[in-house]
């Protein structure tokens, strides 16, 4: 269970409200602000790259354990790299710029979260332990970080002029290997202005 989870609503006067209504199920929400909860999702950074490392696994159908087995160096350093231009952008967008394994130590330092690094975290925590790979690459890892995740945060990385050498890359690299336009199916921004109220 991810602890003290951010919750931005896309109108800030609503948020107050929204929390009180959500918190009855889920005391662990804190408030935050839209651009603080979308570009916090830690999915959007670390299933792609990990599914990268391991594309020839997962689309020959084996079976493997995603954490465990499919988290290797090159795929921690991509995760890191991603997560440096992710937070170039929360610089660009005045917001705090909190690192990914910051997160990671937030949503589950009481649950025995432990490691220097984002491999290390990950491979180490109990609760992901059990977490199989996907035996395709048509897979929500695909379909929702990439295309709703990573390409929407490009386009704005973009409009404030950041670089996102890798998470472009990323983003090129699936949309070859799973024959579809991702940034075609990713939703448009229209106003970046409610994302950073």
């Amino acid at each position: 269970m991810k602890r003290d989870f951010p919750v931005g609503p896309l109108q800030h006067e609503e948020g107050p409200v929204l929390l009180d209504v959500f918190r009855r199920w889920f005391p662990e929400l804190s408030a935050a602000s839209l651009a603080e909860t979308t570009l916090s999702n830690t999915n959007n950074l670390i299933h792609p790259p990990i599914l990268l490392v391991n594309a020839a696994r997962s689309e020959k159908g084996e079976t493997y354990l995603f954490y465990r087995q499919g988290v290797t160096d090159a795929a921690s350093r991509l995760i890191h790299g991603i997560d440096q231009e992710r937070l170039e952008l929360l610089k660009a967008l005045d917001q705090p710029p909190v690192p990914v394994t910051v997160w990671m130590r937030r949503y589950y330092g009481d649950q025995g979260l432990d490691g220097e690094n984002i491999g290390q975290m990950l491979t180490g925590l109990r609760s992901l332990a059990g977490s199989r790979g996907p035996e395709t690459l048509h897979h929500r890892y695909v379909s929702e970080d990439v295309a709703y995740g990573l390409a929407p945060m490009e386009e704005l990385a973009h409009r404030f002029d950041v670089a996102t050498p890798l998470m472009s890359s990323l983003i090129d690299l699936y949309s070859a290997m799973c024959g579809s336009n991702l940034r075609e199916a990713a939703p448009r921004l229209v106003d970046q202005s409610a994302i950073v109220e």
